[in-house]
């Protein structure tokens, strides 16, 4: 295949890619895009971890979305949706899921290991 034909597809993938989109007005928070922009902001997180935890917090002092931890070299990485941290250092790992997965305790259970092991290490 030359270098025109090549581009050609990319393209037409791209074009491909765009046309199944959906418009922001039909957007939900379950898009991970979203999800992140809008809670982003702690007034926003705040109310929500509050109510799904059926806690008081007293104030975010850190959000942090996609954030990306990998203690060593060797061990699988890990990329989380949205980090958040509160005053009293509490850290909260929210993940948006969209699909029923089976691994699911595992995979949380994993992520929950490299959070310890990254706050044991600070």
């Amino acid at each position: 295949m030359n270098k025109r034909a090549a581009l050609a597809l990319l393209i037409e993938a791209e074009v491909t890619n765009m046309s199944s989109i959906k418009p922001l007005s039909e957007q939900t928070l379950m898009n991970n895009y979203v999800f992140s922009m809008v809670m982003r902001e702690p007034g926003r997180i705040r109310p929500l971890l509050e109510y799904i935890l059926n806690k008081k917090i007293r104030s975010i002092s850190m959000v942090e979305p996609e954030k990306t931890m990998k203690e060593k070299f060797e061990s699988k990485g890990i990329r989380l949706d949205l980090y958040v941290e509160d005053i009293d250092g509490v850290v909260y790992d929210c993940e948006v899921q969209t699909t029923d997965q089976k691994n699911l305790p595992r995979r949380m259970r994993y992520y929950q290991g490299m959070l310890d092991i990254t706050l044991i290490m600070q």
